[in-house]
């Protein structure tokens, strides 16, 4: 009985070493399972710091969805909304030319005068023949009244009485044929005395006094720079988008009661100009040489300045509408491809290839097709991303809000003033040139005259 206690015992002790020993591999196994998972955290977590460390930074910006100004900038040329050639009516002898070349002048200002002599003299000689066909008819009018009360009771003849209606019929047409020759002799004496047909800037002229005109000669030009026109071409992809933009609601026109559009007016300087254009023609068909429409606007010009002149180049904006909810991004993050538009937007830490459909105004991209709001976008370096490459967005100001047109208030100096000034000491005709040039050679004959006295 003690021998079976005892062995009982025994058993009893080696089943409790086996579970402890059983116990101590559990233990062991589950220490050993969280050191791999421990060891296994910590690679992916320097594995994935690894990855980080090895992504290319690149500029980047979020899109942006928001109501967006239109505004399109072209090259433009300004030009005279009038420009007329000033002819000789008549010939002769110039005898002066009484302007400033590039001066503004006004319309019946005296430009030039041709020698009147023959032409004063034709008109006493006409005034002579009229006075004489005049007698003559008030003459025969007279005696064919006398015939014609005598008519009647039969004491002329009927033969004196058609003669003497013949020739109150002819004197009358005499008489108001040297009264048509009067006149013209009247017009071309007035004609010696060439006048401005209109306000403007006169052109430069080769004409001096004492040069032989001719009839229908030009002598010089006038350019009306009030108004000016601004003359441009709208390529006709801006067009067709400008107006697929407002049949589908996405643009509206701001301007309810006036001209849609307006023209801000950029100098050459960079400067803008003080007055705001309006559009007066748009092309109704396209210019198949150049796939474009012609658009011609008139800007106001009321001191006649020379900010602004023909001929000159010039570049325009387009004001006047808004783009409704715009899907906006930069320019610079558009690569041009021969499959079309691409950008690469950022996701989960990497480039992913987009082909999108838009519209560009200046540097800002107008997204028709392809992005959607608050999307990342590469904005520079495009052509080192590729697709799936690991990137880390560096993320830089885009502020796509353009400032409003401001109609600056009008300036009542600018070069209007300038050219008031430099015209005050300059000579208004060729006969004060001559007369400046003859008083300060009369000033050195004194001068020389009084050196040989000493």
């Amino acid at each position: 009985m003690r021998g079976r206690k005892n062995k009982h015992r025994l058993h009893h002790n080696f089943a409790h070493k086996e579970d402890k020993l059983l116990h101590g591999h559990v233990y062991l196994s589950i220490l050993i399972i969280i050191i791999l998972c421990l060891a296994m955290l910590v690679s992916c977590k320097a594995k994935n710091k690894t990855s980080q460390d090895n992504s290319m930074p690149v500029s980047a910006v979020k899109v942006l969805k928001l109501n967006l100004p239109w505004q399109l900038e072209y090259p433009a040329l300004v030009s005279a909304s009038l420009e007329v050639e000033v002819r000789a009516q008549v010939g002769g002898i110039l005898q002066a030319r009484n302007f400033q070349e590039g001066s503004f002048i006004k319309q019946g200002t005296p430009l030039f005068q041709i020698d009147e002599t023959d032409y004063a003299l034709a008109v006493k000689s006409a005034e002579g023949q009229y006075k004489q066909a005049k007698s003559t008819y008030e003459n025969n009018s007279l005696t064919f009244n006398r015939v014609k009360q005598l008519m009647p009771s039969n004491a002329v003849s009927r033969q004196d009485y058609d003669n003497a209606y013949a020739n109150y019929l002819s004197s009358k047409a005499q008489m108001e044929i040297a009264a048509s020759d009067l006149e013209s002799a009247k017009v071309n004496l007035a004609y010696t005395t060439v006048q401005a047909p209109i306000s403007g800037i006169a052109g430069e002229s080769n004409q001096t006094a004492g040069n032989l005109i001719n009839v229908n000669q030009i002598l010089t030009t006038i350019q009306q720079i009030d108004p000016l026109y601004i003359n441009f071409s709208m390529p006709a992809e801006d067009f067709y988008s400008l107006s697929s933009a407002y049949e589908k609601g996405t643009l509206e026109f701001t301007a309810k009661d006036s001209a849609p559009l307006s023209v801000e007016i950029i100098l050459p300087s960079g400067e803008t100009y003080e007055n705001i254009g309006q559009i007066i023609y748009f092309a109704g068909s396209e210019d198949g040489n150049t796939s474009s429409i012609n658009i011609k606007a008139q800007v106001a010009n009321p001191l006649n300045q020379k900010v602004l002149m023909p001929k000159q180049f010039v570049r325009v904006k387009l004001h006047g509408a808004n783009y409704k909810n715009a899907i906006v991004i930069p320019t610079s993050a558009i690569l041009q491809t021969t499959k079309g538009n691409l950008v690469y937007t950022i996701e989960n830490g990497k480039a992913k290839a987009n082909f999108i459909e838009m519209q560009s105004q200046g540097n800002i991209a107008i997204v028709t097709k392809g992005l959607t709001e608050g999307q990342t976008v590469v904005s520079g370096g495009l052509i080192k991303i590729r697709e799936g490459l690991p990137v880390k967005p560096e993320y830089e100001a885009f502020e796509p809000i353009q400032k409003p047109v401001i109609n600056v208030e009008k300036q009542q100096n600018g070069t209007a003033a300038l050219d008031a000034l430099l015209q005050k000491f300059q000579p208004s005709s060729e006969q004060d040139i001559r007369t400046q040039a003859q008083k300060e050679s009369d000033i050195q004959n004194k001068k020389m005259m009084a050196g040989g006295n000493l």
